[in-house]
């Protein structure tokens, strides 16, 4: 049997939990919980977009790539439900496709605008119940209620959303302004 609780002391023969139960064991296997990053998906880096610093339950998670509010910026977040790279696979090609829509047309800046999204009340962007998932999910950035401002886990929809739709009206581009392009920094 697998059982979660928390340990209260080691008793002969197994364990005694908090809510009393004994449990006869020949081998305990005692696991304190993993702890993700605090600033997600930045980490311990630290990045500001024009002055200001960059907090991630501020920003909409769009297309599970990119934030609102986060130029210029794209990361790979798998399926917790099928093989990570095939999510990671789709988001590198949409990210080229990004980059060689801007350069073909001279615009320097792209960035998802969250104006209007509605929040939604569970944001937990893996679609897990880990207890883990559950005590970072308010480090992490929102959700909104429709696509594309949600996780997706299905990898058919995502192919059509990365590789087929057009890039949305969600986010703005901006032209390339000789001698005063923005310069990527961490």
């Amino acid at each position: 049997d697998v059982v979660t609780d928390e340990i209260q002391g080691f008793v002969e023969n197994g364990i005694r939990t908090k809510s009393g139960q004994f449990l006869e064991a020949d081998i305990v296997v005692s696991a304190t919980g993993l702890s993700l990053q605090q600033n997600f998906p930045m980490s311990t880096v630290d990045v500001d977009v024009d002055g200001v610093k960059y907090n991630a339950p501020e920003h909409f998670l769009y297309r599970g790539c990119m934030l609102s509010g986060v130029p210029n910026f794209m990361f790979t977040l798998g399926y917790s439900n099928a093989g990570w790279t095939l999510k990671a696979d789709l988001v590198s090609k949409y990210f080229c496709d990004m980059i060689n829509h801007c350069e073909s047309r001279g615009l320097g800046r792209f960035c998802p605008n969250a104006k209007g999204v509605e929040q939604a009340p569970d944001s937990n962007i893996l679609g897990l119940e880990s207890g883990y998932l559950k005590r970072t999910q308010h480090r992490m950035p929102k959700q909104g209620i429709t696509q594309p401002w949600v996780q997706s886990h299905n990898v058919l929809k995502d192919y059509w959303r990365y590789k087929i739709m057009p890039f949305g009206s969600e986010i703005e581009f901006e032209h390339t302004v000789k001698g005063n392009n923005p310069k990527a920094r961490l």
